[in-house]
């Protein structure tokens, strides 16, 4: 019988049906066939040496009684070196990438706010006062932006040790100030559009 056949006899993968040739629990041989060689396994060998079922559970050889104390020194040996992410480090990594995502949209409103009032301010003329008040205001804010973005990218660039450490109100006082100066900036330009020409 050949090798093939054997593993449909047992119900194994052919790959289990090489790896016992191998270990010399069937007696088979290799020969030459039309589709190259195969194994031929004596059947009587399959039934004489059979392994016994605790051995086929088995897995990468350790028996299965020991197999759950490696696998807990394993987990510990992953969580020691790092490999396994700590919630605290992920959750200040989230809070990070929020951050960074609203710091990045101040800073583009406040560049579209100093375009913006620019092209109006060359089309009609507006106070020049306020428009320096104005484009002072934003420019703060704008500042503010991009040094939390400096600060935040720091931190997501820290160990994770160093992580532990973050605390979720850091840049907090950073961003609130930057909304806060591009909101008197927006309403500057928008009284310097709306009402400073009446």
């Amino acid at each position: 019988m050949t090798a093939h056949e054997a593993a449909a006899l047992l119900g194994v993968h052919y790959n289990t049906v090489r790896n016992r040739i191998k270990a010399g629990l069937y007696r088979a041989e290799k020969v030459h066939t039309e589709n190259g060689p195969t194994w031929m396994i004596e059947r009587d060998s399959l039934t004489d040496n059979a392994p016994t079922s605790a051995r086929q559970q088995d897995v990468g050889g350790v028996p299965t009684s020991q197999q759950e104390p490696i696998q807990e020194l394993a987990r510990a040996i992953v969580k020691e070196a790092g490999l396994q992410r700590d919630p605290e480090v992920e959750r200040a990594r989230e809070d990070m990438h929020g951050k960074l995502d609203t710091l990045k949209h101040i800073s583009t409103l406040d560049g579209a706010t100093v375009v913006a009032l620019l092209l109006v301010q060359r089309a009609w003329g507006l106070d020049e006062r306020l428009v320096a008040g104005t484009l002072g205001v934003v420019g703060v804010s704008f500042l503010l932006a991009i040094l939390g973005l400096m600060g935040v990218s720091t931190w997501l660039g820290s160990s994770e040790a160093q992580l532990r450490h973050y605390t979720f109100g850091r840049y907090y006082w950073v961003t609130f100030l930057s909304i806060c100066l591009l909101w008197v900036g927006v309403s500057l330009f928008l009284f310097a559009l709306f009402v400073a020409p009446l």
